[in-house]
């Protein structure tokens, strides 16, 4: 089992994108692989992204992050999205990208309890 924690914002730096391309790894490598979107992370988990028009790269990679969970959901890995994150900074359940599962903040720490438990690899990113 391999569960990350991502609170850092889509494009400000690399630390959101190569969470996903290590979850992503972990699953291919056939671990049950979860991914939960916290804090300002949950950012990341919007289908909305795009310039001029929603799903427009206006700079090359602009959609890694996004298609990156896409291609985790796809191939079986589950990805968690805190609603209080998406409030927080007025962005909509409706708007995440399809697949991940929108969660309550006290889920977090229930998530980590369940997993260390469970005997997990917990890889933890946060940016302020």
């Amino acid at each position: 089992m391999y569960l990350t924690l991502i609170h850092g914002i889509a494009h400000e730096s690399s630390v959101s994108f190569v969470a996903l391309l290590q979850a992503t790894r972990s699953l291919r490598k056939g671990f049950e692989t979860v991914v939960y979107f916290h804090g300002l992370g949950a950012m990341n988990a919007m289908a909305t992204r795009g310039f001029p028009h929603t799903g427009d790269s206006a700079f090359p990679g602009q959609h890694n992050i996004n298609n990156q969970i896409e291609t985790l959901i796809r191939e079986g890995g589950t990805v968690y999205v805190c609603r209080h994150g998406l409030s927080l900074h007025g962005l909509r359940e409706a708007d995440i990208i399809a697949g991940a599962i929108p969660a309550h903040p006290s889920d977090l720490q229930d998530c980590v309890i369940h997993y260390s438990r469970r005997g997990a690899v917990i890889n933890s990113t946060f940016m302020i």
